[in-house]
């Protein structure tokens, strides 16, 4: 179509190349203009500047937990997850059908996948929430197992959105981008004080953490015998701090709080273990407690804590300690 405009506009030059030399300048005119939008157009139409595909990398999003005394089931139903960008736009990822994962077996660094190599324009995103099924009234989407006996587990009408964890993250172009969100439950699993239809229930409120995968490592060791309360009725557990030299206090909100816990297990071997998994590079505290059943998150209690220590975690590495 391009070359017989172009033919038709030389046979007019020739047909008029007689009538005179203005003729002749605004066809020549006229020819030059047609090249700039034939060239235009050419341009436009083989993915110049304004064509292409958009960038996009590659997002794996897993769930682990920190756990909470006396439980046997902590059983969060996540239906979905909505992803806020830099630009202001929000994804929302359905997860279809919704996953009900018992935090409580993640226990000691397992894991569990909600988003698996989920396809995303590349850039920086500002945060993450995860949407979760959990009402007081029913007991079968979200709930807490003690004594063979199921609570429902609900979610404070201020979290209604969803959990949310404010840290950005970057998703590189044709890359692949690994994160974990940690559940410390024992901050995260209240029992409530308040009335009305959720009263006597398990509330849930956001005590989270996101890290990407490439860029953690652990801490575990064994426990003395000596060190665990009578019977290891519950309760044993390595608290971990940010930065060294942090004096251990209990979970309530004030500084310094940890960023994690994890329970004391009985290993096949008889040994008393612990394993604090999923923790950036850096720098931290840990101390051992055979009293973190009598920990509420949302009270300032006392504790006991004996064999602090300091730690430093690398990428990739277990770092080793046994609380004698």
């Amino acid at each position: 179509m391009f070359n017989v405009a172009i033919l038709n506009y030389i046979s007019a030059y020739k047909i008029n190349f007689k009538e005179g030399k203005n003729m002749r300048k605004n066809l020549l005119l006229s020819f030059s203009v047609l090249i700039c939008v034939l060239a235009t157009v050419f341009f436009i139409s083989c993915g110049g500047s304004g064509g292409g595909s958009p960038s996009t990398g590659i997002l794996n999003l897993s769930v682990t937990d920190s756990p909470v005394d006396e439980a046997s089931k902590v059983v969060v139903k996540f239906t979905g997850v909505d992803i806020h960008s830099s630009s202001g736009n929000i994804i929302h990822i359905d997860i279809s059908p919704p996953k009900q994962i018992d935090l409580l077996s993640l226990n000691g660094g397992g894991s569990e996948v909600i988003l698996n190599n989920e396809v995303l324009p590349s850039g920086d995103y500002q945060w993450v929430r995860l949407n979760v099924e959990a009402d007081c009234d029913e007991n079968d989407d979200s709930y807490i197992e003690i004594n063979n006996t199921k609570h429902s587990i609900w979610i404070p009408s201020e979290n209604q959105s969803g959990l949310k964890l404010v840290r950005g993250f970057n998703l590189p172009v044709d890359g692949i981008a690994d994160f974990t969100i940690d559940f410390d439950l024992r901050k995260s699993v209240n029992f409530p004080e308040g009335n009305g239809n959720c009263a006597g229930n398990y509330k849930l409120k956001p005590a989270l953490r996101i890290v990407r995968n490439t860029e953690v490592g652990s801490i575990a060791g064994n426990i003395d015998p000596s060190l665990i309360n009578d019977a290891f009725t519950g309760g044993n557990a390595v608290y971990v701090f940010q930065d060294h030299n942090i004096t251990p206090d209990d979970i309530d909100e004030i500084v310094p709080d940890p960023i994690t816990t994890t329970t004391v297990t009985l290993d096949d071997n008889g040994s008393y273990v612990y394993r604090a998994s999923f923790l950036d590079s850096g720098n931290y505290t840990i101390a051992f407690t055979c009293h973190a059943d009598g920990d509420d998150p949302e009270l300032d209690d006392t504790l006991d804590f004996v064999g602090k220590k300091n730690v430093t975690v690398a990428a990739g590495l277990v770092t080793v300690h046994d609380f004698q």
